[in-house]
């Protein structure tokens, strides 16, 4: 059993979109960086042009040159319910009976609006992890409803896979200094104003900050480390929990990834009521959610060794 959060009732249906998005969707350090497409109930394309003309000589003649190829992503939602069921009598006997109001009519939760933030910051936990290693093959039903960007990338056309070289503190700068040179040799990526980021866990970003630190690289501080980045390139490196135990790091832009959502629909809200048939107060929420990349030719990947 459990309890469920009557105080915030008024707040959520209030505002319920706002609660899924601010609270899910939009927390995380790879959520907030992600496109997001809404409205999305079952499946959505994501639409790629790609179009190129080829230089010519000038002349007093005209001859088409070049093509202009439109294909695309698919972005296949995972639906996804909490269910909770709590019955405030089980507080009576403990400590816990001063939280109850008088009478022992409880239609209204104790602790609510703790429980509420609680209830969807676990659910942001578990989709961060799902970000990255859901695969609707995994009997964890944490990581079952929609495949994670691990997955996405490593089954993408043209993406990039760096190897050769263990992960390991001692190796760290070798293999980022490896996953640059790949990177910077991509003209169409790496110019003025890239925004391509290295996704990996805090573990292997603190191998490496380490690494740097041991080596004497002074533009690290060890007392205010603030970002981290490639060394001589300027790429920022993003710390994500949704990677941890692995050792993976992806290169990515943010305006490759992308997130499917239905937070505009009903559907995307906390209820609450108080049930008659068995005391008891529910609590019901449900969100869609799914990822992609567009471009496998804009995606490198290290999968350790």
């Amino acid at each position: 059993m459990a309890f469920v959060v009557s105080s915030l009732t008024d707040y959520v249906v209030e505002n319920p979109q706002q609660l899924i998005w601010e609270k899910i969707y939009s927390t995380g350090p790879t959520a907030s960086l992600m496109q997001k497409q809404t409205g999305v109930k079952s499946s959505e394309k994501i639409n790629i042009l790609a179009t190129e003309a080829v230089w010519q000589t000038q002349g007093c003649s005209f001859t088409a040159s070049g093509s202009t190829t439109l294909t695309q992503a698919t972005l296949t939602i995972g639906k996804i319910a909490l269910n909770m069921s709590f019955c405030e009598r089980d507080l009576e006997p403990k400590y816990t009976q001063g939280l109850l109001k008088n009478g022992g009519n409880y239609d209204t939760l104790s602790l609510g609006k703790e429980i509420t933030e609680l209830v969807l910051a676990n659910a942001n936990k578990r989709l961060t992890t799902a970000i990255w290693q859901g695969d609707t093959a995994s009997v964890n039903v944490y990581l079952n409803k929609f495949d994670g960007l691990i997955k996405q990338v490593n089954a993408a056309t043209g993406k990039t896979t760096i190897s050769g070289t263990s992960w390991n503190s001692a190796n760290s700068r070798t293999v980022i200094q490896a996953l640059n040179a790949s990177v910077v040799a991509n003209a169409d990526v790496f110019a003025g104003g890239t925004t391509i980021k290295y996704f990996m866990s805090p573990a292997m970003a603190y191998a490496y900050r380490q690494k740097l630190i041991t080596d004497n690289l002074f533009h690290i501080d060890v007392n205010n480390p603030g970002k981290l980045y490639a060394e001589g390139t300027g790429i920022e490196i993003v710390e994500d929990f949704g990677l941890a135990g692995l050792n993976y790091i992806y290169a990515l832009e943010p305006e490759n990834m992308f997130m499917g959502v239905d937070a505009e629909n009903e559907v995307d809200k906390v209820d609450f009521w108080f049930s008659k048939d068995d005391q008891n107060i529910k609590l019901h929420a449900e969100f869609k959610c799914c990822v992609n990349i567009a471009f496998g030719t804009r995606a490198w990947q290290y999968l350790g060794v």
